[in-house]
């Protein structure tokens, strides 16, 4: 098994769909917070999200 030096940069979406339900977590190839938003909308197309929050992993 080969091990990548090059990891690709990872950012974590948690995010709520209605509130009192519970966050979901989606995690995205993407260099940048911009990238994972584009992402994001494109993921989740015209749904309504009540909350969402971004962080870049290791």
């Amino acid at each position: 098994m080969m091990i990548n030096i090059f990891r690709k940069p990872k950012c974590q979406i948690r995010y709520v769909e209605e509130a009192g339900t519970p966050a979901k977590t989606l995690i995205v190839t993407a260099k940048t917070i911009e990238q994972a938003k584009e992402q994001f909308r494109q993921f989740i197309g015209n749904k309504t999200v009540v909350k969402v929050s971004f962080a870049m992993l290791p």
